[in-house]
């Protein structure tokens, strides 16, 4: 979700500037129909959620089958979604109506937040809604079986805000201010070849502050002292692993789930929910931590750094080494689309171009460099810390090695297919980043059989690695040499 609402989000404000710079017209009307279209997408939201939690608690169906009904209830509400949104930014003239009738152009940031309401508001408040389904799941017969208060709705919508929007949201809006302000005190800055220093300096502090800010947003304190803690910092010293902390993110025992945030070990930090330290066995915690742990040994934050930035990348290799190229494709665009309409398909053709790129290139590489922290919590046994190291990595180089990966794998398997039943997730439903917890299990019990399979997977990661350093390298000298 949090992919498709940030490429929205991006093609709204991308088509709000290449739009005509002209008042809409009729802006009342215009934005009635807005309201009513949002109203349409919310209503069909709360029938889906409405039936199933009725399906759940009164008619006790399977909790499985309802899941996969109200899956499908989703995906026709997101398609719904995707339509009106669409009609609104383009039908409606949206950008328009905010910039030109309501004379919002020269604000800074009231324009933009305004442009994304269409496309935020009824997911919002969809997921008000969905607190019905999600407590149905939790409390079948209405009431928890321990101690804890069920969550309230506006906690609920308050935490899928904080998961699902905030965390692109925010660096989001600190860049737009940026360029907000720019533009109104010095806008010959926004050039083409001055904007990368513009928006340097923003961009470093985003990356640099950014986990102390997920800490905030979702709400992270430090895990307690205890055994948990003492296990858990032992393993990252055994690791060679640094972070400020490890924390407990709160989510009212909604989010079974790990992450882990920060470059630099100064800033970094990880997470781990508080249902997940509820329902979790120690074992099952550690081979979590090491998950994580994998990320960093294994330098994916840097990788995944590298992935999101290599579309610019191949973009100043194309300006730089064929700008004719680039004018010949300008000019199909203006004689196709026609002068007026050019911009607006310029926008409408890289937004395509990015969203094929995030899901298709950027979301198999993620899975691939999840499969690899998999492998390494697998291999990050309790025992490591007393046997010799491979490359510091802490593997055991002993004769029961193989025993205790494999008794390491099945506990990490453990703890997956937990965190699927806790967050109410099919095994075989697969995301964006993430593989589904039936393939993730598959393939390390299939390295743990075939270590071939470890190295090819080592390989192609370390490939792509070289792949994202080359491409750069090119970018950056053919900068320097041409300008």
């Amino acid at each position: 979700m949090q992919l498709v609402l940030l490429l929205a989000a991006l093609t709204t404000l991308f088509v709000a500037d290449a739009a005509p710079h002209e008042p809409a017209g009729a802006a009342l009307w215009r934005l009635a129909a807005a309201l009513v279209g949002v109203a349409a997408v919310t209503g069909i939201a709360a029938v889906g959620a409405r039936r199933t939690a009725v399906h759940l608690r009164v008619a006790r169906a399977d909790p499985a089958d309802c899941l996969a009904v109200f899956e499908r209830y989703r995906r026709v509400h997101l398609l719904l979604w995707g339509v009106v949104a669409a009609s609104i930014v383009f039908g409606l003239r949206w950008a328009q109506i905010v910039r030109y009738d309501w004379g919002l152009r020269r604000t800074i940031l009231l324009d933009e937040v305004l442009l994304l309401v269409p496309i935020l508001l009824p997911i919002v408040l969809a997921w008000a809604a969905y607190y019905d389904v999600d407590q149905a799941m939790r409390f079948p017969s209405g009431q928890p079986a321990t101690g804890r208060r069920p969550a309230s709705r506006f906690s609920f919508v308050a935490l899928q805000v904080r998961h699902q929007i905030a965390l692109w949201l925010f660096p989001l809006l600190l860049l737009l201010s940026v360029q907000d302000t720019v533009r109104l005190v010095r806008p010959d800055w926004l050039a083409p070849q001055r904007i990368a220093g513009v928006f340097a300096a923003p961009l470093a502090l985003v990356l640099l502050f950014f986990p102390q800010a997920l800490r905030v947003i979702w709400r992270a304190k430090p895990l307690p002292a205890g055994p948990l803690r003492e296990r858990l910092l032992q393993a990252a010293r055994a690791w060679r692993f640094r972070a400020r902390d490890i924390l407990v993110w709160h989510t009212d025992g909604m989010v079974a789930g790990a992450a882990l945030a920060g470059m630099l070990p100064r800033w970094r930090y990880v997470f781990l929910s508080d249902r997940l330290l509820e329902h979790l066995s120690d074992d099952e915690v550690m081979a979590v931590f090491a998950h994580e742990v994998g990320h960093v040994r294994h330098r994916h934050l840097f990788m995944r750094l590298g992935l999101i930035a290599a579309p610019i990348g191949l973009w100043e290799i194309v300006r730089v080494y064929a700008p004719i190229s680039l004018e010949r494709a300008e000019t199909v665009l203006q004689s196709a689309a026609g002068f007026a309409a050019a911009p607006l398909v310029v926008a409408m053709v890289t937004m395509g171009a990015v969203a094929l790129y995030m899901v298709l290139f950027f979301g198999f590489w993620s899975r691939r460099l999840e499969s690899q922290a998999d492998w390494f919590a697998c291999q990050a046994t309790p025992a490591a810390k007393r046997s010799a190291r491979v490359k510091g990595l802490g593997f055991l180089r002993t004769a029961d090695r193989d025993e205790a990966v494999r008794s390491q794998t099945e506990v990490f398997a453990a703890a997956l297919e937990k965190l699927a039943r806790l967050n109410g997730t099919r095994r075989t439903a697969a995301g964006w980043q993430h593989a589904s917890i039936a393939k993730r299990v598959e393939l390390v019990r299939r390295a743990v059989n075939d270590p071939r399979f470890a190295r090819r997977l080592s390989l192609e990661i370390h490939l792509l690695a070289a792949s994202l350093l080359a491409l750069f390298l090119a970018a950056g000298v053919g900068f320097l040499v041409v300008g």
